[in-house]
């Protein structure tokens, strides 16, 4: 008799282990499965971020307003192009003819002996004719001196404006165009353009023809004072 209750304890031992040691188990592989799915997300939702940072740009034709000359130019110093064309970003704001991109000289090196000199430019934001500023992204996709007077639509060598710029545009433009000075470019750059020379100061007369690729970078517009610090040195 008491045999065969000790059997009996024994064997409702072992079930009660085996049910303690499943339960642990799936206990353990619980969490296993929550931090794969918890990552899973997380890849996700950095893909998506990734793929929300591609600029869609559009070409537009301008023209510098002030002459930029590595002699005497100082980083700071406010730089203004004017659209010879209207154009309407992939976000629907539209951007008339006389549009005013304002920027500014990101760096500058002057020629020293005749030496090289290199000047770096970035446009920060579109003024509209009623005096709205808005916050761009614009990026020199080629560069040509104007004529004596300034430019006019029909001399202008560069050509009609893309209807749409890739994100991985990337341009390397020889001298030619703006005679002795080369220009370099990428929409994946903060600056909108870098001119080198390698004999002598860069000079960009009011009037050079610059064709761009251009994005809003959003709906909301800035405030006036908003541009002040890049109007700063002009």
């Amino acid at each position: 008799m008491r045999l065969a209750q000790s059997l009996r304890n024994l064997a409702l031992g072992v079930a009660g282990a085996a049910f303690v040691a499943t339960g642990a188990n799936a206990a353990y592989a619980a969490p296993s499965v929550s931090a794969h799915s918890a990552s899973q997300g997380t890849y996700s939702s950095e893909s998506s971020s990734s793929r929300s940072q591609a600029w869609h740009l559009v070409g537009v034709n301008a023209h510098l307003q002030r002459s930029i000359n590595t002699s005497s130019a100082r980083s700071g110093q406010k730089v203004v192009a004017k659209l010879n064309e209207a154009v309407t970003t992939s976000s629907g704001i539209r951007l008339d003819r006389g549009t005013l991109l304002m920027g500014r000289v990101a760096h500058v090196s002057d020629s020293s002996h005749r030496g090289p000199s290199s000047l770096s430019i970035v446009f920060t934001s579109a003024k509209l004719h009623n005096g709205r500023v808005i916050p761009v992204k614009a990026t020199v996709l080629s560069a040509a001196r104007g004529n004596a007077y300034g430019w006019e639509d029909s001399n202008n060598p560069l050509g009609p404006a893309p209807h749409h710029v890739s994100p991985k545009e990337n341009v390397q433009q020889k001298p030619g165009l703006l005679t002795d000075t080369a220009m370099r470019s990428a929409v994946g750059n903060h600056n909108s353009a870098t001119f080198v020379r390698k004999n002598g100061n860069i000079k960009l007369l009011a009037g050079t023809y610059l064709q761009l690729a251009i994005a809003a970078h959003g709906s909301q517009g800035m405030h006036n004072g908003a541009m002040k610090s890049d109007q700063q040195g002009g």
